[in-house]
């Protein structure tokens, strides 16, 4: 009889959360991703965002082909 995989535990990977600060002097464009409490909550910045999307596009388009 063959084992059943299906039943084998996924080997769980703890997230890495990666932190940054942004300057106080300049102005930055950023998300709101999460909120904990009005003194922890988390941004994400938009600085790539559009560079982002972009390489989305160009990866659909190619797969698709």
């Amino acid at each position: 009889m063959l084992p059943d995989h299906s039943l084998k535990k996924k080997k769980e990977v703890p997230i890495t959360i990666a932190y940054a600060f942004l300057s106080i002097k300049d102005d930055h464009d950023v998300e709101v991703a999460n909120v904990e409490s009005p003194s922890q909550f988390y941004v994400v910045n938009l600085k790539f965002q559009k560079i982002l999307e972009d390489l989305e596009i160009t990866i659909r388009k190619n797969v698709l082909k």
